[in-house]
């Protein structure tokens, strides 16, 4: 199916040509809470997999007019699986994940709460999130603050406050419940987001959100593939993903613009005994280098070695 995407033109064809597609309760509801938001309500899977039924019935396929492959992580062959950025960006409403329909029921609630009694707007927020950022192999996605001395590490590099290990454990059992199937590291990530999202300031954590630090930047996976980056380069920079997206979150203050992943790149071919690849040597992949450090500081190659 990824043969038919282009750019926010060619959705709004598809949904053109598309019909009537029978929405998904999130989609019917979307406009009630999300009034200032205009775009395809549709989810863009059901596009796809609506122009692909015509497509067999009709005995020809639709091409999109733009060639650029809009909002695709790392380019694919055709008939393989693409992870795509969707949004108001690319002419989408703007609404929540289907995936938030994981959230536990006890949380459907104007005042939610764990059954350790702790708050759960954060945790209900986290979900959001992680039900939209994962990509395709959440499994493969790398955190290590559970192995020694990490958290400590990790403590004392941040820029606010954290929890205990204690009271850390009741958001990780919250997430194990629904995400036993991904993983250890996912979890830990998971239960570390819940954490952030409730020590970081809320005027803080919009701007974050504003920014788009909770997804893998597109652009650099762009300029990386155009430099030369390989798809096992390609899937590093992914595995990555919510490590950067953590320490993003971990040290944001007003000057940071970009997320720390090639810094977390570089840790990770470490971790992995990889060579850096040329293109990630490049001046321009360099320039980036030297700009995360000097927007997140000195703290920032010390967060990256607890998480990796």
């Amino acid at each position: 199916m990824a043969i038919y995407i282009g750019d926010s033109a060619d959705w709004k064809a598809l949904r053109a040509s598309a019909g009537d597609i029978r929405l998904h309760p999130i989609e019917r509801f979307a406009g009630f809470l999300t009034r200032d938001s205009k775009g395809i309500v549709e989810d863009p899977t059901d596009l796809l997999r609506s122009q692909v039924s015509h497509d067999q019935k009709e005995l020809h396929a639709w091409m999109p007019q733009s060639l650029g492959k809009a909002a695709v992580y790392q380019p694919t062959a055709p008939n393989n699986s693409a992870s795509l950025l969707w949004g108001e960006h690319n002419g989408f409403q703007r609404r929540c994940s289907r995936g938030i329909i994981a959230l536990p029921p006890k949380l459907w609630t104007v005042s939610p709460k764990l059954n350790s009694g702790l708050c759960g707007k954060a945790v209900c927020l986290a979900y959001g999130i992680l039900a939209r950022n994962k990509g395709l192999e959440p499994a493969s996605l790398i955190c290590n603050l559970k192995a020694k001395n990490s958290f400590r590490m990790w403590e004392e590099g941040s820029l606010f406050p954290l929890m205990s290990k204690t009271l850390r454990s009741f958001y990780y059992i919250e997430f194990r419940d629904s995400f036993r199937l991904l993983g250890d590291s996912f979890i830990t990530a998971a239960a570390e987001l819940a954490v952030l999202l409730t020590v970081v300031d809320h005027s803080l954590v919009r701007r974050w959100l504003d920014a788009g630090f909770e997804h893998q930047d597109l652009e650099l996976n762009f300029e990386a593939h155009y430099l030369g980056a390989s798809p096992e380069a390609l899937d590093r920079l992914y595995r990555g993903h919510y490590v950067a997206m953590l320490i993003s979150l971990c040290l944001y203050h007003k000057g940071v613009q970009i997320r720390p992943e090639i810094t977390v790149f570089d840790a990770v071919c470490d971790l992995e005994s990889v060579s850096i690849p040329l293109w990630a040597l490049s001046d321009s992949m360099q320039a980036r280098r030297d700009a995360e450090l000097a927007q997140y500081g000195p703290s920032l190659r010390r967060l990256v070695h607890a998480a990796i």
